[in-house]
């Protein structure tokens, strides 16, 4: 058996148990205990906290295929939990009693942050477990070939922002890394604005307007979101155009993963009101 605890996991409904498909069997998630009072102080007091377990019933008798592919696993439940529930979600630490005994995480799962999040992109637990079921089956392929470890990383990274500058950084690395991937697919170079926009006619994904490429490039080159290519914009101008930014992305990956539709919308032009901007 493999067993670990998963730090500020939150499903819809804070469900006891959810089962979840995985390559080789399933994974049981299994609330903490007190979870409660961790999930009260993941929410209210910042503070990061073990929230549920996950276990999978694998061992030496499946072959080592099938015990390697279950370890490989790990990474992409962190992923897609933390993509999912738009918290960061890792792990720690394995349960005592399981084969697998984690002595240091490796540097490709998200780390332990103690940002809430935006929210989870689905609505009850339910949606919750056939989308993770569904980015743990795409992970193999579609996510590699997606570079979905980059995109979720630089995802998480940008919600942890201190400024709407520091946000829009993260999020357009991530737009580059698209960018990157479809120049790779038609084997010719494109522009940033060229390259997004194919990519998102190839998944059926309405395009951004183009003032998501002139306010990256403002910031890349001026410093500021509104500069010489994106001018004469207010704080609430620059912020709306982010949050349309992490709404295009949630419907780029639903579609390159084949996650189904976005079940919840959870940015719109006001998500990140307040959000300090310190370049206007």
């Amino acid at each position: 058996m493999i067993g670990v605890r998963l730090v500020n996991l939150l499903i819809p409904g804070d469900p006891e148990e959810l089962v979840v498909a995985g390559a080789h069997g399933d994974w049981v998630l299994a609330r903490e205990p007190d979870f409660a009072a961790r999930k009260a102080a993941v929410l209210e007091q910042s503070m990061c906290h073990e929230t549920y377990r996950a276990e999978h019933p694998v061992d030496g008798a499946a072959g080592p295929a099938a015990v390697e592919g279950t370890v490989g696993e790990l990474l992409p439940l962190c992923l897609g939990t933390s993509y999912l529930s738009g918290s960061a979600v890792t792990v720690h630490r394995s349960l005592p009693w399981s084969d697998l005994q984690i002595i240091e995480v490796p540097s490709n799962f998200p780390r332990e942050r103690s940002a809430a999040g935006p929210g989870p992109v689905v609505n009850d637990e339910h949606e919750f477990r056939a989308a993770l079921a569904a980015f743990l089956a795409a992970y193999p392929t579609l996510g590699r070939a997606e570079k979905v470890l980059l995109l979720v990383h630089h995802w998480l990274d940008a919600l942890a922002c201190w400024s709407l500058e520091d946000l829009y950084l993260s999020a357009t690395t991530g737009l580059q890394v698209i960018a990157a991937t479809e120049e790779g697919r038609q084997g010719a170079g494109l522009s940033f604005l060229r390259a997004v926009t194919d990519a998102a006619v190839r998944f059926g994904v309405p395009p951004l307007a183009a003032d998501f490429k002139n306010m990256r490039n403002d910031l890349v080159h001026d410093g500021t979101v509104s500069g010489t290519r994106h001018p004469g914009k207010s704080a609430d101008d620059c912020r709306a155009v982010a949050a349309g930014v992490f709404g295009w992305l949630d419907a780029y990956l639903h579609a390159a993963l084949n996650l189904g539709p976005v079940r919840r919308a959870r940015f719109d032009p006001d998500s990140f009101a307040g959000l300090k901007v310190f370049s206007l």
